[in-house]
């Protein structure tokens, strides 16, 4: 077999398109650090009782695990997890194990984690958080939204290795958080709490050789004296699970039975994980750093790089960086790899314990530190440009100090591109120019590089996209000034482009002109962006000419029939803008419908920051402002969009509050415009909307206050009305009355 050969094998696969997403990864990565701990698990089944008596209570606070280090709290939690997947496949149950990566144990990272598994399991329509502080206060209000959708379940695994936290909140009653730690500030953080929890106590005898006998008998059908047994299962140290099952790996892999004895009293001499891990380092460089023909320190370049980089290594990429032949690598792979966990191709350590045992021997002063990162990143420098080198290398040059090539690297055009492609590239990223100081720089930096682009290569598709990642990125950190440049650039160069193929003849009314405009959608997503971008400048006279440019290139409604397919805020639009709008462009796809949606609701925003309700509620109640008669037609629209929407999340979802905020507002401008009696339907649908905006959001939320003005402003109406009706009432009754005694009269006479 050629590698035309293999390469099409490898195609037929894994097709292009079929590659992991960062969030699947990053899934991968704990869900491997979860398997490892369940192919042989011995535990007491009264864990399992009391966690799923807690999650049943449905109580408002966090259940937690107390343990010292390695005493099987992460087997516990990922076996118990796995029995609730298996369980309750349509529950959310999110797991975290916190130091099984270098990254882990970021709370920022955690949480960004937490969030976009949370939107991608519910299909939340919703932006993650892009600040520090917001992922922290909008934790909440997302936890809220998935549990009226479903059971929630997550679990928090070594608490205590959070690099930062902060008070919880209580939580809704259908979340269930499951929390281990080891004794130290976390345990005594939870003890002021008086959270529920439950310490997992030591093995016994009787566990420890039930452990012995099913992993090595069970799993690799290797078998040990009485005696040598029994000298395991005595003394203290072995009642820790991590020791116990290290121990046994290393007496697997140990090669001279006759003096196996003698190996087991030496490696429990180790008093805890940590000493044994050194030990076990201490035999694999005995082992195979003994080679004359591979000079280079095996052990200590394979555990230091592992422990350097920022996701692991993969064995391909540990071979390359010490150019081991296979003869070496492939004994000493099998000999370590049970302390290695496989990551999707990643490797990484088993356990935190392994990782502090490398660098106590290894990496003990940070100069050794810097020199290890370096090493490691001049490694990934020197490789050809791809996802991989991005992931690893502005992460070692950080860790390293090297801030001039870090400023270098991610200074790059190419580097740019592919961090941007996802929220964790972007998340480090902006946490590289943060390091590097200010975000002053940043602007000069990428706009000089634009420049350096040949003109050739300036009217591409590729140089579009790279205008558009730009812009994107200096919205995300307030550079508004240089997104608006950039922005006006990608619109310059979308126009020249599509102008013959997506052409279209605008009419402005204002002017009593024609233009010649694109209306490819990629040109008006530019106009929406800048239209946003201008409103966060307060420049909102360019935001509203943006966001009407937009809207006047894009849509043609001409039968019956299309005004019905499209939502209400297309429709005012349709009428507001009838003059200018009208007479152009058609509106064929869903994805068209819904950008010339975006552009309306933009500008509808705008007006609403320059306190022109009157304009806003032509944008945003349908045709309601323009004809009297279509009235019955906009409330058709809202009360299909309630039955849809409460199809999908429910009736206690804030999207159900704004949709009953929509209908109030149109049976209070039917008042107005029929002196028909919907005062009373008006406050029954704002009252609704404050309920729910109220549990969700609380009180002081904006959504929240808006909603229960409204109600307090519609409340003395409904009795200024009845007041008026029972006025009316009497009145008639007297006329009537006085009718009667008139008729009476007359018949008399």
């Amino acid at each position: 077999m050629d590698d035309k050969d293999l390469q099409w094998c490898v195609e037929q696969d894994f097709p292009a398109g079929t590659e992991l997403t960062p969030l699947e990864r990053e899934r991968e990565a704990h869900q491997a650090f979860a398997d490892a701990r369940c192919r042989v698990y011995i535990g007491r089944q009264e864990y399992f009782v009391s966690i799923d008596e807690n999650l049943k209570k449905g109580s408002n606070q966090p259940f937690v695990l107390l343990g010292e280090s390695g005493s099987g709290k992460s087997a516990l939690v990922a076996n118990w997890a796995k029995q609730v997947r298996e369980r309750q496949p349509n529950w959310f149950v999110f797991v975290h194990f916190i130091g099984s990566s270098a990254e882990s144990a970021s709370y920022i990272k955690l949480l960004r984690r937490l969030y976009e598994e949370i939107k991608d399991f519910f299909g939340f329509d919703l932006s993650i958080p892009s600040s520090d502080a917001n992922l922290v206060t909008d934790l909440s209000k997302w936890l809220h939204l998935a549990a009226a959708r479903n059971k929630c379940v997550i679990v928090f695994d070594a608490l205590n290795q959070l690099d930062d936290g902060t008070g919880t909140e209580d939580l809704p009653s259908n979340v269930f958080l499951l929390l281990s730690t080891l004794p130290g500030k976390a345990m005594d953080a939870i003890n002021s709490f008086e959270w529920p929890s439950m310490r997992v106590k030591p093995l016994d005898p009787s566990q420890k050789m039930e452990i012995i006998t099913g992993y090595l008998e069970g799993l690799y059908s290797k078998t040990l004296s009485k005696e040598q047994k029994e000298m395991i299962v005595e003394v203290p140290q072995t009642d820790n699970p991590l020791y116990l099952k290290s121990l046994l790996d290393e007496v697997r892999v140990y090669g001279s039975f006759s003096k196996l004895t003698r190996k087991i009293e030496e490696y429990l001499t180790a008093s805890n994980p940590g000493d044994l891990f050194a030990k076990i380092l201490d035999r694999l460089e005995t082992d195979f750093e003994n080679e004359e023909e591979f000079e280079k320190a095996l052990v200590r370049e394979t555990t230091t790089a592992i422990w350097c980089s920022h996701r692991g290594m993969a064995e391909s990429e540990i071979v390359d960086l010490l150019e081991v032949p296979s003869a070496i690598w492939s004994p000493f792979y099998l000999s370590i790899v049970e302390n290695l966990v496989n990551r999707n191709g990643i490797l990484n350590f088993f356990h935190d314990h392994l990782r502090q045992a490398v660098e106590t021997k290894y990496l003990s002063t940070p100069e050794a530190k810097r020199k290890a990162y370096l090493n490691l990143a001049n490694f990934f420098e020197k490789r050809e440009l791809d996802e991989r080198v991005v992931d690893e290398l502005p992460f070692l040059l950080a860790r390293a100090g090297d801030l001039e090539r870090l400023r270098k690297t991610i200074s790059n055009l190419d580097v740019f591109k592919i961090m941007v492609k996802s929220e964790d590239g972007m998340f480090e990223l902006i946490k590289s120019w943060k390091l590097l100081g200010d975000f002053t720089q940043v602007e000069e930096t990428y706009l000089a590089k634009l420049s350096e682009i040949p003109e050739s290569q300036k009217h591409s598709e590729k140089f579009s996209d790279l205008l558009n990642d730009l812009g994107t990125f200096f919205v995300h950190i307030g550079l508004y000034g240089a997104a608006r440049n950039v922005y006006e650039k990608l619109i310059q160069d979308l126009e020249s482009r599509y102008a013959v193929s997506h052409g279209t003849v605008v009419y402005h009314p204002w002017n009593y002109s024609w233009k010649y405009r694109s209306q490819h959608p990629d040109v008006i997503n530019a106009l929406h962006r800048l239209g946003l971008v201008c409103e966060k400048q307060n420049d909102l006279a360019a935001g509203v000419n943006y966001y009407k440019d937009a809207i006047s290139r894009q849509n043609r409604i001409v039968t019956p029939e299309q005004k019905l397919q499209v939502s209400p805020e297309l429709a005012a639009g349709v009428m507001y803008y009838k003059d200018a709008i009208s007479r152009q462009n058609r509106i064929v796809t869903p994805e068209q419908k819904l950008q010339l949606c975006e552009g309306l609701l933009g500008l509808a925003s705008i007006f609403y920051i320059q306190d022109d309700m009157k304009e806003a509620k032509k944008l945003m109640l349908g045709q309601l402002s323009y004809a009297q008669s279509r009235l019955d037609e906009a409330l058709g629209y809202q009360l299909q969009d309630l039955k849809l929407t409460r199809s999908e999340v429910g009736l206690t979802h804030p999207r159900i509050a704004g949709i009953l905020n929509e209908i109030a507002l149109v049976y209070n401008l039917g008042t107005y415009y029929y002196a028909t009696n919907h005062f009373a339907k008006a406050k029954y649908q704002f009252q609704e909307s404050y309920n729910i905006y109220l549990s969700f959001l609380g009180e002081e939320h904006p959504d929240t206050q808006k909603t229960k003005a409204a109600l307090d402003e519609i409340t003395p109406m409904i009795f200024f009305q009845h007041f008026f009706l029972n006025i009316c009432y009497v009145f008639n009754r007297l006329v009537r009355n006085a009718c009667e005694i008139l008729i009476i009269y007359v018949i008399n006479s």
